[in-house]
């Protein structure tokens, strides 16, 4: 977390690696399968997502067909996306260039995460009825 904290960009991503075979013939039809003919990617959603935003990092996360980082963040306010190598780098220069006109958003992010994802958070919503 220290060394996130030093970090002005965190780029991130919602995807992993998943042995396509296995999971055609377990989950034929399940939606985050999808695009398992044309990847062997499937959703989901990294707490370096997380750690960005509690250590005040800009979040710069790869855009993919899924987006699960929308069901936490929003694009534009909380966090940037990137789509390939050449637009990452040109959005990093720009930010590194800029870095002040995105320190709101990285406010918003972090204020994003404190009001709604803490472990406190986690524990209402999904333990204390236990």
């Amino acid at each position: 977390m220290a060394l996130n904290a030093k970090s002005k960009i965190s780029i991130v991503h919602g995807l992993l690696n998943w042995p396509k075979e296995e999971t055609k013939k377990q989950f034929p039809n399940h939606a985050a399968f999808k695009h398992l003919d044309i990847c062997s990617f499937v959703p989901q959603i990294k707490t370096r997502t997380f750690e960005a935003a509690m250590s005040k990092s800009l979040i710069l996360c790869l855009q993919d067909s899924w987006n699960m980082i929308e069901s936490y963040f929003e694009p534009n306010v909380d966090f940037l996306y990137w789509t390939d190598e050449q637009d990452l780098n040109k959005k990093i220069d720009h930010i590194l260039k800029n870095y002040n006109d995105y320190i709101p958003m990285i406010n918003h992010a972090y204020e994003t995460l404190i009001n709604n994802f803490t472990t406190n958070h986690f524990f209402e919503r999904y333990l204390k009825e236990l």
